[in-house]
């Protein structure tokens, strides 16, 4: 495990990122910062006398959760959007317990700290978000008169399809997980191009976007690093004697390192409880990520090393550390940026759709329907 400061900062920048690469949409609801609790049970918006329908366009006949407009969700109607806030939150607790232990419990703990929700009770609000932004653009993209053609129809499926590989025999049976899904998915089609026309109404310009993101400040440094700690596992500090030793090891390895060695390979097996590896990587615009030490700026120094060069060894507040720099000049770190970038601009248009027609849909919310359902283990877990 790294010192805690650098970790905490690498869980901090890879956080969005790997959440934009793997559920934009679920992160883009997370971040606009709306919310369900203690909400009443009606919203703004015009009475309909419509038939309300459900997931599959039929008459609703059992207890609702959401009403937008013509369309009612009960829990069986929600069951992708749950199985992906829970897919999200078990990545996040994950990540989160590698730095605060097995113990900790994402579902638990106060994940946002501004409103003090929950890991649960905020993949509780993201669904509702999800869920009445999805209706709200599926019946405007039927106004415009937007419908599945074969092709359309033959995605969906494929998406479906690829989505229900990865399901255990006990999420398939979960009411809402069957075949119903592919509703879903063709509901997603039609979604996806109401939006596909958004952006070429607003005259959308992705290279425009992606030029405003500085390939310089984006810059990534990546290496790989020894490291001794100056506490044990219990956090209880080595004596004086102890560190000298520790910090000899890591100084005897350093000798032996060269650029083709393989790091991780040389550690004896009676050093292993001393020395750790990993790999880490800076940014050209991060000016403390490890900081300043004792007069060095241990981020300057990293990022004058030339590929395949050894530091020397760097003192933090946590440990002692020596690296090597596999890539300098990696742009894996701006190829990330633009595309957060991107999909921020498209977001923005989607999102200035969705509140320019929000008001013109009656949204009923049946809170005491949806209090007593625990996300966590609902479905992904099974």
């Amino acid at each position: 495990m790294k010192n805690k400061k650098s970790v905490w900062n690498s869980m901090i920048k890879r956080k969005k990122i790997t959440s934009l690469l793997l559920f934009t949409m679920i992160m883009a609801f997370f971040a606009s910062g709306c919310s369900t609790a203690g909400q009443t049970t009606t919203e703004g918006g015009k009475e309909t006398n419509a038939p309300v329908l459900n997931n599959n366009g039929e008459p609703e006949e059992a207890e609702s959760i959401l009403t937008v407009g013509d369309y009612s969700y009960q829990l069986e109607d929600m069951m992708y959007y749950i199985y992906v806030e829970e897919e999200v939150g078990w990545m996040y607790s994950d990540m989160y317990s590698s730095f605060y232990g097995e113990d900790y419990s994402y579902w638990d703990e106060i994940e946002d700290e501004e409103v003090g929700l929950t890991g649960e009770e905020s993949a509780k609000e993201a669904v509702i978000l999800d869920v009445k932004k999805d209706l709200v653009w599926y019946q405007e993209a039927l106004k415009r008169g937007i419908t599945l053609d074969e092709e359309d129809k033959a995605a969906a499926q494929e998406a479906y399809n690829s989505f229900c590989e990865d399901l255990s025999d006990a999420q398939k049976g979960v009411a809402g997980m069957g075949d119903e899904l592919l509703a879903y998915f063709e509901k997603q089609q039609v979604i996806e191009k109401y939006k596909e026309s958004l952006l070429e109404e607003a005259e959308f310009d992705e290279e425009a976007v992606s030029r405003e993101v500085s390939a310089e400040e984006n810059r990534e440094y990546v290496f790989e690093y020894f490291e001794v700690y100056k506490e044990d596992d219990n956090e209880k500090p080595y004596s004086e004697k102890d560190m000298k030793e520790h910090v000899n090891i890591l100084e005897s390895l350093a000798k032996k390192l060269d650029k083709n060695s393989d790091m991780e390979s040389m550690i004896p097996d009676k050093y292993k409880d001393i020395v750790s590896y990993s790999d880490d990587a800076l940014v050209e615009s991060d000016e403390d990520y490890y900081g300043t030490y004792k007069k060095i700026n241990i981020d300057k120094a990293l990022k004058k090393l030339e590929n395949g060069e050894v530091s020397q060894i760097f003192e933090t507040e946590y440990s002692y550390f020596v690296a090597r720099m596999k890539d300098n000049n990696s742009s894996e770190y701006y190829e990330e940026m633009v595309m957060e970038a991107v999909e921020n601009a498209r977001n923005k248009i989607y999102d200035t759709a969705y509140e320019n027609a929000v008001d013109g849909y009656s949204i009923v919310f049946h809170e005491e329907n949806w209090a007593d359902i625990t996300l966590g283990n609902l479905i992904y877990g099974l």
